[in-house]
This record gives C-alpha cells, sequence and structure tokens, in this order.
C-alpha cells in the first residue's frame, strides 16, 4: 500500500500559470478581505459573513468565496480553505489569515492585509506605468519599420512571419523568465542568486524581507512562540533563499538562545534587519519594530521596483532606435550608393 504524499507546505504556491490566470488581483482580493472585516466587525458571525460575500464581494473573487463557504460550513477555519487552494490565495495572505483567527483579532488582521494589498497593486501600476511608453515605442518600431525592410521586399507573408517572430521574443522570454522564477523560487540556491542581481534582483529580496519582517512582527504580537513565528516568517516570504538555514536556525532558538542570535543564521536576512530584531527583543516592542521594518523594506522594494521598471524601458527604448535605424539605412542606403556612383 502506498503512502500518501506529505501535506504541502503554506509558501509552496501553486501551479504558475493557474495562478497567473485564474487568481482575481491584488485590487479585488484587498476589496474582498475589507468586505469580509467590515461584516465581522458589525457583529455578523463567520458563517453569516461568508454567505453575505457571496452577494457583496467583488467580481471575479467567487472562486475565494466558495473556498471559504465550504470551510465554513464544515466548521474548519478559514486559514485550512485557503491552504487547500494554493492555486488562489498566496502565502502571505494564508499566512496572516492563520495568524488572525488564532489571536482572536482577524478584523484588525484582514484590513492590515487589505492595506497591503492595495499598497502591492498600486506598486504594480507605478511599474506599469514606467514601462508602458517604452513598450509602446518598441511595438510600433516592430510594425511600421518592417514594412519598407521586409514587406515591400518580400511581401506580406514575410511581414507577417516576421512581426510574429518579433511578438514572441517581446513577450515570450518576459514571460517563460517569470514564470522561470514562479517555477524555481522556492530553491534556495537559485532564489539566492536571483536576489543577487542588481536591481532586479534587489526589488525581489527587498520585497521578501517585508514579508518575512512583517509576519514575524504580528505572529510575536499574537503570542506565537519564536521557533514557530520563525518557521512561518520565513515561509511568507515566499523566497527559498530565507530556507537555506532555517533549521539550524530554529533548533538555535530552542537550545535557549534569542531570536535575534538565532535569525543571524539566516543569510537571506539582512544585518539591519537582524539589528531590529535586537532591538525591539530588548525594549519589549518586536511587533512595533517590524512594523518599522517592513514599511522601509516596503518603500526600498518600491523604489528598487522602480528602478528596474526604468532600466527595463531604457533598454526597450534602445532596442526600438535600432530597428528604426535600420530601417532608415535599408530604405535610403540604396539611394545614397547610387548617388555615390554618380558622383564617383
Amino acid at each position: 500500500m502506498s503512502t500518501p504524499p506529505p501535506p504541502r507546505r503554506v509558501g509552496d504556491g501553486g501551479p504558475f500559470w493557474s495562478r497567473l490566470i485564474g487568481t482575481p488581483g491584488a485590487a479585488r482580493r484587498a476589496r474582498l478581505y475589507e468586505e469580509l472585516a467590515s461584516l465581522l466587525n458589525a457583529g455578523i458571525g463567520m458563517r453569516s459573513a461568508v454567505a453575505s460575500l457571496e452577494t457583496q464581494a467583488p467580481r471575479g473573487t467567487e472562486q475565494l468565496v466558495a473556498a471559504w463557504q465550504s470551510s465554513v460550513v464544515a466548521g474548519a477555519p478559514l486559514w485550512e480553505a485557503m491552504e487547500r487552494r494554493h492555486d488562489a490565495f498566496g502565502p502571505l495572505e494564508i499566512a496572516l489569515v492563520r495568524i488572525g483567527e488564532r489571536s482572536g483579532r482577524l478584523v484588525d488582521t484582514l484590513r492590515g492585509l487589505a492595506a497591503r494589498l492595495e499598497a502591492e497593486h498600486r506598486s504594480r501600476l507605478a511599474a506599469v506605468g514606467a514601462v508602458a511608453y517604452p513598450v509602446t515605442v518598441v511595438h510600433v518600431a516592430l510594425f511600421l519599420p518592417t514594412i519598407p525592410l521586409v514587406a515591400l521586399p518580400h511581401g506580406f507573408g514575410a511581414y507577417l512571419a516576421t512581426v510574429a517572430i518579433g511578438l514572441m521574443v517581446i513577450w515570450g522570454v518576459p514571460a517563460a523568465l517569470v514564470a522561470l522564477y514562479s517555477a524555481r523560487r522556492l530553491d534556495p540556491a537559485f532564489s539566492r542568486r536571483i536576489c543577487r542581481i542588481p536591481i532586479a534582483g534587489a526589488a525581489i529580496h527587498n520585497a521578501a524581507v517585508q514579508r518575512f519582517a512583517w509576519t514575524l512582527g504580528l505572529l510575536h504580537d499574537s503570542g506565537e512562540t519564536s521557533d514557530v513565528a520563525l518557521e512561518e516568517a520565513a515561509t511568507a516570504a515566499d523566497c527559498g533563499w530565507f530556507r537555506a538555514r532555517l533549521d539550524g536556525a530554529v533548533r538555535h532558538i530552542r537550545d535557549g538562545n534569542s531570536l535575534a542570535d538565532s535569525v543571524r543564521w539566516l543569510e537571506a536576512v539582512p544585518a539591519d534587519l537582524c539589528d531590529m530584531i535586537a532591538n525591539g527583543e530588548r525594549s519589549g516592542s518586536l511587533a512595533e519594530s517590524m512594523k518599522r521594518a517592513g514599511e522601509l523594506y516596503d518603500d526600498r522594494a518600491t523604489r528598487s521596483a522602480k528602478a528596474a521598471a526604468a532600466a527595463l524601458g531604457a533598454v526597450t527604448f534602445g532596442i526600438a532606435v535600432l530597428i528604426v535605424l535600420i530601417a532608415i539605412v535599408a530604405v535610403l542606403g540604396p539611394y545614397y550608393a547610387k548617388l555615390f556612383e554618380m558622383t564617383g
């Protein structure tokens, strides 16, 4: 008789394309969590609140509400239903809802999660806005200059083939890179290399540190033990680099050492965050220290993402200029060659 596979950890995620296509965006999920928090804060029971969401939930979040509904009907907590749906819920969302339900502060946790998702949505819009113009330019450069380069001398079929190949490169390469990272982000060696890439890697690492710090502070504030809090925070970071030496760090805590000394085992955690954890432990305000750390690294992640978008925009714009120059040379080159022959 075969042994059933072990349950998947919270941070293991789901299939990339399933999450990309089937998961509602951060803005819609934020409205869903805010709506649930408002219903619970009004004194409505969990089962009635989730039932109300079937008609009040934002469009596109029906699958999330259905997962919650099946859980509360069976008398199970929300986070268990979310844990079974890795294709729909992110690891940070699962961890924070678990924290809220265990600590009895679910309303505050849901509102904090909604605020976090709204900030994430704004950051993504800013990044998209930074690259929108150069991406538009490179598409124009692909469609128009290739007319004299390909369509006129070789026909419309060759032009369509050239444009199709160009679009595959423009959209296929970034999609393949995102899919690769999504599939291997929990591999410690792979994620370590990615996080050390200038600009883009810094954005990924800072975002992971922000999730780690925020979750660690919430877990500590809810009364969770330090070893469990560290494991949960490393999972919520959604980055394999944070798990590279996690077992040793957890053992260090269980041997009677402080959380700050144990966190230093994790090479993915920056030194300044380790110092903030140590100061928080000494002052008895670790949750507040981690809140400030989360805000600090959220700001760093936003600035890194904007810098990465600007660099991508510059590269894209340069490609567009190169295509236009090639088209100009291809069109005017023969005329200048004849002119030189006549004057020579």
